[in-house]
């Protein structure tokens, strides 16, 4: 995997402050909007209800009983905060939930062949990587590559 471009200069992650999503997505649009240049929203993966290292460990026969609920998954506030941060900053929304937890019912702990949790909530870094070509395609969709990172990530010149 390479870097996609040195010109990259902000990196903001949301955590703490008001506890209401609304307000935090608001916020963090507000913040975004004083960004010059191009600016994406990267929007936070679904989580867990389980320690899904536990649970593998637990159930090396059968790795379908980790799979979580996908209610839990994506819960009430799941998007709210991401979405409200677009709106106010007008940041396209990079989405790669689907990819996390794919298909229409529980969501598993295991996707194409990669632990998808090291926790509860915090992505494998070897399931990460694995999403660098959705993750590039979102990026390109929304014009946010730079001319020289055509095939980036996939390691191509």
């Amino acid at each position: 995997m390479r870097q996609l471009s040195s010109r990259a200069r902000w990196i903001v992650a949301a955590d703490g402050g008001p506890t209401d999503p609304i307000a935090q997505g608001d916020a963090i649009g507000r913040l975004l909007s004083r960004i010059p240049g191009k600016v994406g929203l990267i929007v936070d993966n679904p989580v867990a209800n389980i320690d899904v290292p536990a649970c593998l460990a637990a159930n090396v026969n059968d790795i379908r009983a980790c799979a979580y609920p996908r209610s839990y998954a994506f819960g009430f506030d799941f998007l709210v905060r991401e979405r409200e941060a677009s709106r106010v900053s007008g940041a396209p929304l990079i989405d790669l939930a689907t990819n996390v937890c794919p298909g229409r019912g529980a969501c598993p702990a295991v996707v194409n062949g990669y632990i998808v949790f090291r926790d509860s909530h915090h992505l494998t870094a070897s399931f990460a990587a694995s999403l660098a070509p959705a993750f590039e395609a979102a990026l390109a969709r929304d014009g946010l590559l730079p001319s020289t990172a055509l095939g980036g990530l996939r390691g191509g010149g």
